[in-house]
């Protein structure tokens, strides 16, 4: 039994490295696709010249327009490659978290949960909406102007997706963050009961070197 038990937990360790490692094969072919269309997409808006650019007015805007394109590449690139080796150390705070909920009784509140949901929900909806918008109106102005068939917000699409990659990734974090907040505000408050209750000594509480002040934070 023990080494069925054994021979079951290597089998899933091993399937879940196995998944592991698809998942991060995904993520940076994803990058490189990225990040060679929008190099693509940049190459499309130049070649003929800034001139006939909708984007780029001068030709102080290439060095300007570069730099931003070359900032989004850098941190989209922060984001996934910092994501594959940084994860498994949220997820580990995360499993901790949930353990200690287990130990300790706490119910996970369901406002927390909605507002982790709705934080995320709102975020990419904020981000998709005002792409959409900014295409919208670029591509308005191509028409307007007559200009080429190859110088509309297609070139920038890429960059749009990138926005939306990098915006998910710091929103991960943040909803971590505050769970983990929230995990310490709701033992402090426990705490706290627990000494306003006189259910701990006088004695243990000098031990414990809870005085007067006895927030954990």
């Amino acid at each position: 039994m023990v080494s069925e038990n054994a021979n079951k937990d290597a089998n899933d360790g091993e399937g879940e490295r196995e998944k592991d490692t698809q998942e991060c094969i995904m993520d940076v072919c994803l990058l490189i696709c990225l990040i060679s269309a929008q190099i693509l997409g940049f190459w499309r808006d130049l070649r003929d010249g800034w001139e006939h650019s909708i984007r780029l007015k001068s030709q102080n805007a290439i060095i300007v327009t570069a730099s931003d394109v070359v900032g989004v590449l850098s941190l989209t690139t922060v984001s996934i490659i910092g994501s594959i080796l940084c994860w498994k150390y949220v997820q580990t705070i995360i499993d901790k978290l949930v353990d200690c909920d287990e130990k300790l009784g706490i119910v996970s509140s369901k406002k927390i949960r909605r507002y982790t949901i709705l934080l995320t929900l709102c975020s990419l909806l904020y981000s998709i909406v005002l792409s959409c918008l900014d295409i919208y109106t670029w591509n308005y102005e191509v028409k307007l102007n007559k200009k080429l068939n190859d110088k509309g917000p297609i070139n920038y699409v890429p960059l749009y997706f990138m926005y939306i990659v990098i915006i998910m990734m710091e929103v991960q974090y943040a909803v971590a963050t505050y769970n983990v907040c929230q995990r310490f505000c709701k033992l402090n408050k426990n705490v706290e009961n627990i000494l306003k209750s006189g259910r701990i000594t006088d004695q243990f509480r000098k031990d414990l070197g809870l005085g007067a002040h006895y927030s954990l934070l």
